[in-house]
């Protein structure tokens, strides 16, 4: 530190504070502010996904290469996300080999999310398995790129195979010819599904409906039936309140004659029948469809695959009927033969 100041040579102590006021400009003009500090990245998304099954190849089928071709399958790794969106408000994310999955942290909601989404898929005539719980594995999607990251299937699932084949390419591949869904053709699907099943009791129908065909598929055909004709009943009640409506019968009358417990499926067929809302042929269906569904209640009656697949084959049609006019204007389809 510095004495008395009026000793000092002047003219030395103005060169160093000139010098002084030099070197702290120059510092200051050569100083690099320290970076901003990088921003947290995003959390992953917590999801569940599986394998589309039957699998499926979206986009195009892949060509194999010359080492594939050597080891008699295609070495899935790693493998590509071809589809993003938004599936009722959640993030869905399909890679090219036919994995989907769903930004759902809730396995039941998933599956079930993701079996809407395949009964659209059945209703366009394809063959098309439901997700059970089982065989939903979580899975982590990265909100910013889109990619999938951790996931996994259960082993006991059919889909296991599909994952297999990712790792270990088998000489003779899980199904050795996939069907080939576009992405405009994917996205379509997507979209459709998210609009039909905005009303919850369709929404609920179309699971039923990919359910009966999964258990028809597997020779589980008292299931199959029994989940069948549910749709059935729901359709003949949900038409049953529509002519009663349309008739102007007060709201307190409908609630009552559309009561199941009051009110019975047999009754309400022999009604929509006799105010010719359903044909005669439909009516000899739908009443041996009902007597069969008694029997399976109340006697335990075996079922066979012909009367599985009639049963099937009438939801089916009556889900069509109702999507269909959904993609046109709203209303309910009349059972029609």
């Amino acid at each position: 530190m510095r004495g008395d100041v009026s000793k000092e040579d002047h003219s030395k102590l103005a060169l160093e504070i000139i010098q002084g006021a030099k070197d702290q400009a120059r510092a200051a003009k050569n100083h690099k502010p320290p970076p901003p500090p990088l921003s947290e990245p995003n959390p992953p998304i917590n999801g569940h996904g599986s394998f589309i099954f039957p699998p499926i190849w979206i986009g195009s089928e892949p060509k194999p290469t010359f080492r594939e071709k050597a080891m008699g399958g295609r070495l899935r790794f790693p493998q590509v996300t071809i589809f993003h969106g938004t599936y009722k408000g959640r993030l869905i994310v399909a890679n090219d080999d036919g994995f989907l999955a769903i930004g759902e942290n809730d396995r039941v909601k998933a599956a079930g999310l993701l079996n809407e989404i395949m009964a659209v898929r059945l209703l366009d005539g394809k063959d098309v398995f439901s997700f059970r719980e089982q065989e939903v594995g979580e899975a982590t999607i990265d909100p910013v790129t889109k990619q999938i990251g951790s996931y996994g299937v259960t082993s006991l699932s059919l889909r296991a195979r599909l994952m297999e084949e990712r790792w270990n390419p088998p000489r003779i591949p899980v199904y050795e010819k996939r069907d080939v869904v576009t992405v405009d053709q994917f996205k379509a699907w997507i979209e459709r599904a998210d609009r039909v099943t905005q009303d919850p009791e369709l929404a609920e129908s179309l699971r039923f409906l990919l359910e009966a065909y999964t258990h028809l598929e597997d020779s589980a055909y008292m299931e199959s039936f029994v989940l069948s004709w549910l749709v059935v009943e729901k359709h003949l009640y949900t038409v049953w309140k529509r002519f009663l409506k349309d008739e102007g019968v007060s709201r307190p009358r409908r609630d009552k004659l559309a009561k199941p417990g009051g009110w019975t499926v047999d009754h309400v067929i022999e009604s929509l029948s006799l105010s010719k809302q359903i044909a005669s042929d439909e009516y000899l269906k739908l009443m041996s469809m009902k007597s069969l569904r008694n029997d399976i209640m109340h006697e335990g009656e075996r079922v066979s695959k012909e009367q599985a697949e009639q049963a099937f084959e009438s939801a089916a049609r009556i889900l069509r009927q109702r999507t269909g006019t959904m993609d046109s204007q709203p209303g309910d389809a009349v059972l029609t033969s």
